[in-house]
């Protein structure tokens, strides 16, 4: 609700003046104004703009400022808006300027007969990226690979994010949240040397986190995307490129704001709620092929070498909540935005609704991101699953991405698989996951690091890091992100830098080129 504000209210007074000249003589009161000041000059902003043909960067918003001809500013003045060629460019009433076709055109804006203009450039809408990652099939399975030198690409990396206390749009509450591309927290130098850093350990991907619960984040006050934070990450995309580091764009949550939340939101009822409403509505599906679409052609107009990208992450780790409808209900019928009936007093039904929407939502946004950037990769990531063997108790997040996934058109799968994780072993937590025999799509362990309270030293958390990855080749495993290369920001875990530097060097393409090999 927004705040009520109190206005002053202008009174028109009545002037009255006493002329002294022997005598006095009392003037009445006029109610007479003097005429306004005529229109001297109008100033249109930005003086020159380019504008792209369709999608997002296709308009340009106008302003116009009149002044008298003491270059005061005149308030209130009425403005007309013209393009010098419609076929190029439109104005509306508002200044608001669309790009039709590559060209130029001159925005005039007309007031008490003075004019102000703008140049606008309208260029053609850029041609698709061409990833240089991609896929292909080796022996029965599809690997990761470049094919400009025709390599096989092993994806070997880091998480990067900043943390700080941040105010979320929704209730206003603040939680530390990821900040690394937030306006006034991105740091384009803290940014160079990391990613120095990793180019100098011969560090191949990293993984970044974009935020669009709070305030500052994706979500622009007024609607759509901030082209502020848009701008940070095309900013670390091109950086990432110099350095011949692959980027992964995770999400976790859209923009919460319209129009991306007002469609998530619109099928939000006493049949889903929270975070189900992303895999289980149409309007989920909607609202998150929508983010991705503005998104990528948002980087695009912002500059971003969309080629430098590894793949577009749909979720940092998806899950449905068993603790809100529908996954909550034990009785009675839903319909999915997949157009499927289920019954909620079958624990079969539920398992079957929540594989077959994984399946579908997948399945429908991938199409949305591949029509504005045709080559690139897909991925989505998981937490590990709560059985077989006992995990995550308590935890009312539902996750089971297997046989499902393997049967979606994804392109290759992150999983979060730490030591000592619940007291699992390796091999546990990939019989939780139970993605033995569905390896036709590459699995990369995207997240896993070591946690200070089971590993004292730096030392101890090498030897377990390093283990890990060796150990996690004979499960399928073939690419590996450490959390993280520098968060400081989380005392409690070991990241790449901490200490003396010891866990990213040695988990390094530099110390190790063989990840099997300790």
């Amino acid at each position: 609700m927004e705040p009520t504000l109190t206005r002053p209210v202008r009174h028109r007074l009545a002037i009255s003046a006493t002329l002294v000249l022997g005598t006095t003589l009392v003037l009445g009161c006029s109610n007479e104004t003097a005429p306004p000041e005529p229109v001297a000059k109008v100033t249109v902003s930005p003086a020159t703009a380019i504008v792209v043909v369709g999608g997002f960067g296709g308009t340009v918003q106008l302003t116009a400022t009149t002044t008298n001809a003491a270059g005061n500013v005149l308030k209130g003045r009425t403005l007309t808006w013209a393009s010098s060629n419609t076929a190029v460019a439109t104005v509306a009433g508002t200044g608001l300027v669309t790009g039709v076709a590559p060209g130029s055109a001159t925005i005039t804006a007309t007031s008490e007969g003075q004019a102000g203009t703008a140049g606008i450039t309208v260029s053609p809408t850029p041609p698709p990226a061409q990833h240089r990652i991609a896929l292909r099939m080796v022996s029965g399975a599809t690997e990761l690979y470049d094919w400009v030198t025709g390599v096989k690409f092993t994806p070997r990396g880091n998480n990067y994010t900043r943390l700080a206390m941040l105010q979320k749009i929704y209730g206003g509450n603040l939680e530390l949240s990821h900040s690394t591309f937030i306006p006034g927290y991105y740091d384009s130098v803290q940014t160079e040397l990391a990613l120095a850093g990793m180019e100098t350990l011969k560090y191949n991907v990293v993984r970044v986190l974009l935020n669009g619960a709070d305030v500052g984040g994706l979500a622009d006050p007024g609607g759509g995307l901030s082209s502020a934070y848009v701008a940070n990450v095309a900013d670390f995309i091109k950086r990432a490129k110099v350095h011949g580091i692959f980027v992964v764009v995770s999400l976790e949550f859209i923009p919460d704001g319209p129009p991306y939340s007002d469609l998530l939101n619109a099928q939000q009822g006493a049949l889903f709620q929270q975070i189900n409403l992303y895999f289980l509505t149409a309007g989920g599906v909607s609202a998150v092929s929508l983010f991705w679409t503005d998104f990528i052609h948002a980087l695009a107009a912002a500059g971003a070498p969309l080629g430098a990208i590894l793949a577009y992450q749909l979720h940092e780790e998806q899950y449905f909540d068993g603790s809100a409808p529908p996954l909550s209900l034990t009785a009675g019928t839903v319909t999915t935005g997949k157009g499927q009936s289920y019954d909620m007093a079958d624990a079969v039904a539920k398992r079957r609704m929540m594989d077959e929407n994984l399946v579908y939502y997948v399945n429908h946004v991938r199409p949305a991101i591949l029509a504005v950037d045709p080559t690139a990769l897909v991925t989505i990531g998981f937490f590990w699953p709560q059985g077989p063997n006992p995990a995550r108790i308590g935890d009312p997040r539902i996750t089971n991405p297997y046989p499902a996934i393997a049967g979606s058109t994804i392109d290759f799968v992150n999983l979060s698989v730490y030591p000592e994780v619940d007291g699992l072993t390796l091999a546990q937590l990939v019989q939780n996951f139970a993605f033995a025999g569905y390896l036709e799509k590459p699995v990369v362990m995207g997240e896993f690091g070591a946690y200070k309270a089971y590993h004292a030293t730096e030392q101890s958390a090498v030897q377990a890091l390093t283990t890990w990855q060796v150990q996690s080749c004979s499960y399928g495993f073939t690419g590996w992100l450490l959390w993280t290369w520098d968060t400081f920001e989380q005392p409690e875990w070991w990241n790449a830098r901490a200490g003396s530097g010891l866990i990213g060097d040695m988990l390094s393409p530099a110390r190790r080129p063989d990840p099997c090999f300790q």
